[in-house]
């Protein structure tokens, strides 16, 4: 007869909770939470830790999580990975925490947590802290209106990824080359380095990036005029993005199709793809205001093009609005230039300190 085991109860439960983060961050973090106060009674800290790190996890996954919420637990694990030595998780807290706050315009706290993970990474020779880090600065650069130190970073990014084992950092990386290509009209480039992600996943169950390879191919075909493969490649991204709570890339996704299809002249389908594209932005409306923008003007091109002038107006309206607010919230050249030099000043520093 066999016994039961709660220590092995628990680990495969944050087994159940680590997949379920992306598809159903809801039931990831019930899970979480309830072995965090398992792993507890048994005395087992890592575990306590590893569930921390599960739940902030499935808060980056759930775009609707109250900011105070996810910084609790987001320190939490960071000072429980500390506690019992768990290096891997305390890189993987640091910057999935980073990463949230990167994707809510909060750009100073980012920088502060990627800058210390690029610190520990270069004072404790971890490759996967500085692969990390670097790919977060070279984002920051890009906010920041300087697309060459983006792309140097991010360069350094590959050369540290280069001894780091993890796949699903190096698709991230791959798709932000990408996407560098992309804005800069070098679409061999972009295809390329596209390529060289969509091998990487083969071998993955699930890649919470593999969306972003069809969605920046679809825009890259489209940017040379082959509309009907771009369109498979963007339906393909939207059928990965189904089943998970990607708010962001469903609704770029859906723009992507509805651009695509008032260029082939169906304007009802491109009202569709915009109409849906513009109730998920809405969803979570103070992190995605600038897609809700971009649906807006979409479906103003919609209603221009079957004649419907009020409905057409109305969205221009409320397109012009959101523009005049979004204009008012960015940086101005001044501050991104002072942010762009303190931030390349203080990643010159730490490099230095090797030497």
């Amino acid at each position: 007869m066999g016994q039961f085991n709660m220590q092995a109860e628990v680990k495969q439960t944050l087994d159940i909770a680590r997949a379920l983060v992306h598809s159903d961050p809801e039931e990831s973090i019930r899970l979480a939470l309830l072995t965090a106060d398992r792993a507890d009674m048994l005395g087992h800290g890592d575990l306590v830790t590893e569930a921390s790190l599960i739940e902030l996890m499935a808060y980056r996954a759930r775009p609707i999580t109250p900011p105070e919420v996810i910084e609790r637990t987001a320190l939490q694990t960071i000072a429980l990975a500390q506690t019992h030595q768990q290096d891997e998780i305390w890189i993987e807290a640091m910057n999935t925490y980073a990463d949230i706050l990167y994707g809510t315009n909060q750009f100073d706290a980012a920088m502060d947590y990627w800058l210390q993970l690029l610190e520990a990474g270069i004072d404790r020779n971890w490759p996967y802290a500085n692969a990390v880090a670097y790919i977060g600065i070279g984002k920051l650069f890009w906010t920041f209106e300087d697309p060459h130190a983006s792309l140097a970073y991010s360069s350094k990014a590959q050369a540290a990824m280069d001894q780091v084992e993890r796949v699903e950092p190096k698709v991230c990386l791959m798709i932000n080359l990408a996407a560098y290509a992309y804005q800069h009209r070098q679409y061999t480039d972009s295809h390329r380095y596209l390529d060289q992600a969509e091998e990487l996943v083969k071998g993955m169950a699930f890649c919470e990036y593999e969306p972003e390879i069809y969605y920046y191919r679809g825009y890259a075909l489209r940017a040379v005029g082959k509309l009907d493969e771009a369109c498979e490649q963007l339906k393909r991204a939207l059928m990965l993005n189904a089943h998970t709570c990607n708010i962001w890339g469903k609704s770029v996704t859906m723009i992507g199709l509805g651009e695509l299809y008032l260029q082939l002249n169906e304007p009802h389908k491109a009202q569709y793809f915009m109409q849906q594209a513009l109730e998920t932005a809405q969803s979570t409306p103070n992190i995605y205001r600038y897609l809700v923008m971009q649906a807006h003007e979409g479906l103003a091109k919609c209603f221009q093009h079957t004649g419907q002038t009020e409905k057409e107006f109305w969205h221009w309206s409320q397109h012009f609005d959101l523009s005049d607010q979004l204009l008012s919230d960015v940086m101005n050249q001044r501050l991104a230039t002072f942010k762009r030099h303190s931030l390349q000043l203080r990643v010159h520093e730490l490099e230095a300190s090797v030497y």
